[in-house]
């Protein structure tokens, strides 16, 4: 509705700029299109509201099942020798039940939104469910086989949101970025030695061009 206000509004424009032959029509002209300008910005609003509102709903069915997986230590945990590895890797007890309740959770509004705004919706939940996971994470003990077992949840929780926007650029820049924090501590646990930790970043740096220095 807000786009097709916009283009309402170029319309108007356009055709009254070809029969306008007094200062009082364009005058009219202008103030019609003012109106409709104001109406586009009025509806990107509600459907801005509208996205957190739904967000939040998403969010509240999905609270309860990252407290009970990776929100507890007896059912995830990260501190694991090269059995354990090999069982999660076999028996996922997280990422992959969370994609299939994310993807259950946001279904019943697909058919209700149109591609940008569901788009929306699942970049938001992106940004939700990847700090509500760090905020579990980092509380976490690792070994290394852990760090990796987690870079493994990560891209299994990214590749599932991921596929939820698939036709939309700017929400799959979002959903990415959202995730980008995860892969950096996945990606420190699993390193050797310090001295990894400083070459990674200073190879970043150079990359950037120095920025940061």
């Amino acid at each position: 509705a807000r786009d097709y206000a916009e283009r309402f509004r170029l319309l108007v424009v356009k055709e009254a700029a070809q029969s306008m032959d007094r200062v009082d029509d364009e005058r009219r002209v202008d103030t019609a299109a003012d109106a409709l300008h104001e109406t586009r910005a009025i509806l990107s609003s509600v459907v801005d509201r509208a996205v957190s509102k739904l967000s939040d709903v998403v969010a509240s069915k999905l609270q309860t099942k990252l407290e009970l997986t990776v929100g507890s230590d007896a059912v995830v945990g990260y501190d694991m020798d090269e059995s354990a590895y090999l069982e999660s890797e076999t028996n996922d007890p997280f990422a992959r039940d969370v994609v299939a309740a994310v993807h259950d959770a946001v279904a019943p509004f697909k058919n209700m939104c149109l591609v940008a705004p569901f788009s929306a919706l699942c970049a938001r939940v992106a940004a939700w469910l990847a700090k509500t996971v760090e905020r579990f994470v980092v509380r976490k003990t690792f070994t290394q086989l852990g760090a990796y077992a987690l870079d493994r949840d990560v891209r299994t929780l990214q590749r599932g949101m991921l596929a939820l926007v698939e036709d939309d650029e700017t929400a799959l820049a979002n959903v990415r970025k959202a995730f980008s924090r995860l892969h950096q501590i996945s990606a420190l646990l699993g390193m050797d030695r310090v001295e990894d930790v400083h070459e990674t970043f200073d190879s970043k740096r150079s990359r950037m061009g120095g920025v940061g220095e």
